[in-house]
């Protein structure tokens, strides 16, 4: 039986996450000590090591440790997308949906403020710059839609972190705001894997759309409301069967997000929305300890996700696919359709003036979602790599924005005199 792999295929794969986790996790607890996402500095060294600074400086060498051969690319490419795919998994597992449903009339009007206006933002300008960045497997109004989805999505961990930071996740101001991204997580998800269906399937009929779109709005349904039922009783169980723990649940939970995968592929969308789904419905069972939840985070986090955020420095040259005048209206349009949103929406909910600045300032950051979601665009050619790498250049330079001026607006809020609420007619 023939092995298609060589002792060299294994060495120099070897060599390659030995360089990108070290450097990735070394670099990134650097840029934590400085108050940045991880994710920046996971991207930056794969940009030091792909075409854009090694290629340029040492091709020789770059070109020996990242050689140009589909064997040893699809070796990484495959534990880059496992990273990509348990990301979400994680994602799903850390989103509290409980807490979004019991907050469900305040958050449902923030999120559609926060959904309805940077898509109206940003499809009309991208309408006209379909004319010049519109990928070979799309069309305008799919290469609109992509850019204005994109626009939507927040990203939820980045967020999370600094809210913990500043010690306010758990005041009211931080469960509203986290529920609102929340739900702009599960219904624009929802979005993106419709359009997704639509737009690059085969032979698109109105059957194939109604089945699409019927199917996944059952499956999100079903997932949501029973789906965390079922899982307890598998866990349980597995607990009476004495399988040891936290690694009979985390195996349940790994199961879950592949049958995910695989049932939404069959739909016709994207796995990458199943394994988001099914980290919900795994994240909301109460009998999921705290012990296996961190175990499976900091696996993903410290290895896969690393792995995934470095690769795509090694695809693209930054420097060459460099687009200012693209990068700026990405960056623009994001910034100002996401907080203008989220403002006008905590604003209609009665939220004080200084609340609804918070808000929207935590709204801002694109971090690895807008990454995700405009790298499966890429793949399926909807979008150039010009748009991309501006994509990646907006969701670092947002997440790198919103620590500092969500610190501001609550040291302006703290500056109130709290104890006027302590009078008798307030409380």
């Amino acid at each position: 039986m023939p092995h298609y792999l060589t002792e060299s295929n294994i060495f120099l794969f070897l060599i390659q996450i030995a360089l990108l986790l070290g450097f990735a996790r070394a670099l990134g607890e650097v840029f934590r000590k400085w108050g940045q996402p991880s994710i920046t500095a996971e991207i930056l060294v794969g940009i030091f090591f792909g075409p854009t600074i090694l290629g340029r400086l040492f091709p020789d060498i770059q070109q020996a440790i990242f050689p140009v051969d589909v064997t040893q690319q699809n070796m990484l490419e495959s534990v880059a997308w496992l990273g990509i795919l348990f990301f979400l998994l994680k994602s799903g597992l850390e989103t509290n949906f409980a807490t979004a449903w019991r907050l469900r009339g305040k958050a449902a009007l923030l999120s559609l403020s926060d959904l309805s206006i940077p898509m109206l933002v940003a499809f009309f300008p991208s309408l006209y710059l379909s004319r010049f960045y519109m990928g070979s497997g799309g069309n305008a109004i799919a290469f609109s839609l992509f850019i204005a989805t994109i626009m939507t999505i927040s990203a939820l961990p980045v967020t999370a972190r600094i809210l913990q930071d500043l010690k306010v996740y758990r005041t009211d101001l931080g469960l509203l705001t986290m529920s609102a991204l929340t739900i702009n997580d599960v219904v624009g998800w929802i979005i993106f894997a419709l359009i997704l269906g639509f737009f690059t399937g085969t032979a698109m009929t109105i059957w194939s759309i109604v089945f699409i779109l019927g199917a996944t709005l059952a499956f999100a349904a079903l997932a949501l409301s029973i789906g965390s039922r079922l899982f307890d009783r598998v866990v349980t169980f597995l607990d009476q069967k004495k399988v040891p723990e936290p690694s009979g649940s985390l195996t349940l939970v790994c199961i879950i997000g592949l049958a995910c995968g695989a049932l939404t592929t069959w739909i016709g969308i994207h796995a990458l929305f199943g394994f988001f789904i099914a980290g919900i419905l795994a994240g909301e069972s109460k009998l999921l300890s705290e012990h296996s939840r961190h175990i499976f985070s900091e696996m993903v986090h410290a290895i896969l996700v690393p792995l995934f955020f470095a690769s795509i420095g090694l695809r693209l040259d930054f420097l060459g696919e460099f687009n200012i005048p693209l990068v700026l209206f990405i960056l623009l349009i994001g910034l100002a359709g996401r907080f203008a949103a989220a403002y006008i929406g905590s604003r209609a909910i009665r939220q004080p003036p200084v609340h609804s600045r918070f808000i929207a300032l935590a709204h801002i950051p694109g971090g690895e979602m807008q990454i995700v979601i405009g790298m499966v665009a890429l793949e399926y050619q909807v979008i150039t790599v010009e748009v991309y790498v501006a994509i990646v250049f907006g969701a670092i330079v947002t997440a790198m924005l919103a620590g500092p001026l969500m610190t501001k607006v609550l040291q302006a809020l703290q500056k109130y005199d709290w104890l006027t609420y302590l009078s008798l007619e307030n409380v």
